[in-house]
């Protein structure tokens, strides 16, 4: 009977955190903060590896403060036509672009994703912190290599496409 209650609180807190994300994403989408985050980046630069650049950094900070599916389902059909208008592969683009937040995700103050780690396996998240930031550096140099080197991303779908 034990393992039922704390499963359920588990579950329970895990859903109220999702649920609190949920809520949060559909308020920033009923603002409007996707489309006014696309107008932004069009009217600041004409170069992709700049606009690339804040692209990933609006991602990471929205990653920070929103669930990972909800964030990507708020973001990617405002972000996706202007992937393209700036003449980036769909396919590099959208890889960038789930990382970018994935990474968000991890990343303190909230840090959802370590959240719900943390609270799986009963362990206090000021324990877990400390020995995960070289894992974060390293996340953070593969991302930066994605987004400004293509080929790695795009390696194995052009190698399938010939």
């Amino acid at each position: 009977m034990a393992l039922f209650r704390e499963s359920a609180v588990s579950t329970s807190s895990i859903l109220i955190i999702l649920g609190g994300a949920a809520l949060f994403s559909w308020i920033i989408a009923r603002e409007g903060f996707p489309a006014q985050l696309a107008a932004a980046l069009t009217s600041l630069t004409d170069n992709k590896y700049i606009a690339l650049g804040l692209i990933v950094f609006a991602l990471l900070v929205l990653g920070m403060f929103v669930e990972t599916i909800s964030a990507l389902i708020l973001v990617t059909p405002m972000l996706a036509p202007l992937g393209a208008a700036y003449g980036i592969d769909p396919i590099h683009f959208a890889i960038v672009t789930i990382i970018s937040v994935l990474l968000g995700s991890i990343t303190p103050p909230v840090a959802i994703i370590l959240l719900l780690a943390c609270r799986i396996a009963n362990v206090s998240y000021a324990r877990v912190l400390r020995p995960f930031l070289p894992y974060f550096g390293i996340i953070l140099i593969g991302l930066i290599a994605i987004t400004y080197l293509p080929q790695i991303t795009l390696f194995i779908p052009n190698a399938l496409s010939r």
